[in-house]
């Protein structure tokens, strides 16, 4: 700690702290403009300008270190006066069209001005006129007149980011911000969300509101398993017009992806359901809710008087709450199953690691302290943006290695260490090839040898590494990376546990390594609460093997017609004695559904999530009124005998009562930690069955979500995003598309043994040959014909269309 005086007081900060953070950090107030809590800093803008005994000039504060003993002032009439001549430099060409500017009350620049008294401006420049401009996305407004060149948005791609979209351009007062790659950008919006004024605005609401004409509620992003935390905008308590962030939004810091930032206009989408549905023979008539919920009741009792068993599947996006309110509905009757898409891999996870007592919840931060990433069968950027984002952290500011091991490219492949490129499925024997080379070598954790189950110098080595089909140079980089590290964070995907022993295999070799005593295991969820639901539905399986069993439905906010092959569906559907769905839209399930109810939107519920790492989120109501679907499920179990329960919080109390979640100290909620005695699994170097096609195809889900793009696109940000998964995509390799004759966007036949598939082929570079891969988004069912499950790797033969 060092110690020194800012306006007299005496001031103890952290050595290396700027003057700036010590002032923040005791309350002390120095106007700023161009700097971010989460960007280094800039320096750009001047207003920070403080005085320093001993120096002549003064000094910008966001860019000067405390140092022990000095004394600075920050406010005095010579800083007052150049503070004002800086804004006005700012307002000399700056339009005054704050009445219809997006950022009109909320402006950092408009604070500034009236802070120093600013009435007029007595300096004059000429400039060629700024009109708005295209962007590097569609997604954002560009007015280039009301940028004050603070150089944040810049800033902001390159560190967060991690792109260099951005640049300054030209010199003086024709200066301005320009995409200069705009190819590359991702649609992020890290820019807009650092710019201080209103020179970036968001296109995505067709509904404009002013700060105080709406309601800010905090809630948690409902997309990916990360659960970022985010304010929502709602004008007249029933339209969002915006999602805004602050750096104090944990754990993501502020930033969002796309979808996250974005991806909330299905909310207000005209397709919505709004009115009960119940068909009696072939058909369907508008009901009441009181009407929706008896025929329900009366159908699930019938069901239940004749024996037969009644089937649940849970969408791993509904909340806490709800998926326990499901649970007291199920128990009204004898003979119940639970499903969900979440266990597909969640539920899958969660399994694993409780068998081998890995530990788990875990810290997003602990990955600070390592000097090692591996990221295996995880496309970050694509589905898990912000963990991508921490993994680029460490990455840049800390120096520590990233090693990815995956079949195919991603964005993280291109700035890696190391990219391992397996075969399709062959992850297991990599791994295992890893962990007994570890421990013929001697550099497993000493405490590894106690292990149940312990190898000991058994296993075939780097041999067995190579065999995965990955290049003996990149196996020999991962493996003197590995045995080097002396912390290393382990995160992996769906591509991992897909396969019972590439899970197992990636689990023994953190445990061979003693990554869970210096370390962190992070497993990934698709979904944001299907942490959540698996816990407090334990019992819960693969919705795909309800569909299969159960006499009758009950479906909430979920459509396996999105993941699973749609004959299989279908012919299951059709067999049931009833079908119940609630949902926001139509779906391919409410199709062939007795009674349909509307379910809330995540901005009409007040509950919570759990996130992949663990812990509580909480899911703030930002629309007037009740949740819809909340509303079915209390009136039910009532109708069923279960007890009225008031409202989501009611239900809540009674869920922390059964000790599901639990609070620490500070009171931060988390699922309770497992707590088993680590130990190895004994099968997970099997290499898996051979395929029995030439090709494997590789399935992709680009945002899991049917409210965006299910049976009907609910949101353009879907397609405006990225014009690269703009549409499911089928990729082939340069190798097998020349052996085969494709042209780049020629069609293809893809067969394998359950369907074909006709579609155009990309030519993607690093694609392994022999492997196909399909970024899935709305015409799912083209794909998922080729399966009668839930594939992640099909075998298939490829011809030219």
């Amino acid at each position: 700690m060092i110690t020194f005086k800012i306006d007299g007081k005496e001031i103890k900060t952290e050595e290396g702290r700027t003057i700036l953070e010590a002032a923040r950090e005791n309350g002390i107030h120095i106007p700023t403009l161009c700097y971010h809590e989460n960007l280094l800093p800039i320096g750009s803008c001047r207003l920070c300008i403080v005085e320093i005994e001993g120096y002549e000039k003064p000094m910008t504060s966001c860019t000067t270190a405390a140092v022990e003993g000095i004394s600075v002032t920050t406010q005095s009439e010579k800083l007052f006066a150049m503070r004002r001549e800086y804004l006005k430099f700012l307002l000399i060409n700056h339009p005054l069209d704050c009445p219809i500017c997006d950022s009109g009350g909320e402006c950092r620049l408009q604070d500034l001005v009236f802070e120093h008294k600013i009435e007029s401006v007595d300096l004059t420049a000429e400039r060629e006129p700024k009109k708005a401009k295209p962007y590097a996305t569609a997604l954002i407004r560009y007015s280039e007149d009301r940028c004050v060149l603070c150089l944040r948005c810049v800033h902001a791609c390159r560190e967060i980011s991690g792109r260099k979209v951005l640049e300054l351009t030209g010199s003086g007062i024709e200066a301005a911000m320009a995409p200069k790659t705009p190819e590359d950008c991702i649609s992020c919006g890290e820019c807009l969300s650092v710019c201080p004024v209103g020179a970036l605005t968001e296109q995505e609401s067709p509904l404009k509101s002013r700060k105080w004409q709406t309601k800010r509620q905090t809630t948690t992003c409902p997309h990916c398993g990360f659960g970022c935390s985010l304010d929502l905008d709602v004008f007249e308590d029933r339209f969002v017009t915006k999602v805004v962030t602050r750096p104090e939004h944990l754990p993501n810091k502020g930033s969002l992806c796309v979808m996250g930032r974005f991806g909330y206009d299905f909310v207000n989408n005209e397709a919505r359901l709004a009115t009960p549905t119940v068909r009696q023979g072939s058909a369907a008539s508008e009901a009441t809710l009181a009407e929706a919920v008896e025929a329900t009741a009366t159908a699930l009792a019938k069901l239940d008087r004749e024996g037969r068993t009644i089937g649940f599947i849970v969408s791993p996006r509904a909340t806490n709450e709800e998926a326990y309110m499901i649970s007291q509905i199920a128990g009204r009757f004898s003979k119940t199953r639970f499903g969900t898409a979440g266990y597909y891999h969640t539920g899958r996870v969660l399994e694993t690691l409780r068998r081998m007592g890995i530990s788990y919840p875990y810290e997003y931060d602990a990955i600070n302290g390592c000097d090692l990433v591996v990221v295996a069968g995880a496309d970050l950027l694509g589905n898990n943006h912000l963990l991508a984002n921490r993994v680029r952290e460490v990455m840049k500011m800390k120096g520590a290695k990233v090693a990815v091991v995956d079949p195919s490219p991603t964005a993280l492949t291109r700035a890696c260490d190391v990219w391992v490129k397996v075969a399709p499925g062959s992850d297991a024997l990599f791994f295992n090839g890893v962990a007994s080379q570890l421990i013929a070598d001697k550099k497993n954790d000493p405490e590894a040898g106690s292990l149940e189950g312990f190898p000991g110098s058994s296993g075939g080595g780097k041999g067995d590494a190579v065999r995965s089909g990955a290049d003996e140079k990149s196996v020999d980089r991962f493996y003197a990376l590995f045995a080097a590290a002396s912390r290393v964070a382990v995160i992996f995907g769906t591509g991992i546990s897909g396969r019972t022993e590439s899970m197992e295999a990636l689990l023994n070799l953190c445990l061979v390594k003693g990554v869970q005593k210096a370390g962190v295991v992070m497993p990934t969820a698709v979904q944001s609460n299907a942490v959540g639901v698996l816990s407090v539905l334990p019992d819960a399986v693969s919705s795909g093997e309800v569909l299969g069993e159960a006499d009758g439905l009950f479906i909430y906010e979920d459509d396996p017609f999105h993941y699973l092959g749609g004959r299989k569906v279908e012919e299951s559907l059709k067999d049931k004695a009833f079908v119940a769905v609630c949902d926001m839209f139509p779906t391919g399930a409410s199709a062939h559904a007795h009674v349909v109810v509307p379910s809330g939107s995540f901005a009409q519920k007040d509950g919570s999530y759990v996130a992949e790492d663990g812990f509580m989120r909480k899911v703030g109501r930002a629309e007037g009124g009740s949740s819809p679907g909340f509303d079915f499920l209390r009136l039910l179990l009532d109708r069923l005998g279960g007890g009225l329960y008031r409202d989501e919080q009611e239900a809540s109390t009674v869920l922390f009562g059964k000790e599901i979640l639990v609070a620490d100290d500070s009171g931060r909620a988390s699922l309770k930690p497992t707590n088993g005695q680590a130990r190895l699994a004994s099968k997970a170097g099997a290499a898996g069955d051979k395929p029995s096609r030439p090709f494997t195809l590789v399935l992709r889900n680009v945002f899991f979500h049917h409210h965006l793009a299910g049976q009907g696109v609910y949101s353009k940000t879907v397609y405006l995003q990225n014009p690269a998964i703009a549409g499911d995509r089928l990729f082939i390799s340069p190798e097998d598309a020349g052996a085969l004759g494709i042209a780049d966007g020629g069609q293809v036949i893809v067969e394998s043994d359950h369907g074909a598939l006709q579609h155009p082929a990309t030519v993607k570079e690093g694609l392994g040959r022999g492997v196909l891969e399909y970024r899935m988004l709305k015409n799912r069912q083209d794909v998922l014909k080729l399966t009668d499950g839930y594939g992640k790797h099909i075998a298939v033969t490829v011809k030219k269309g």
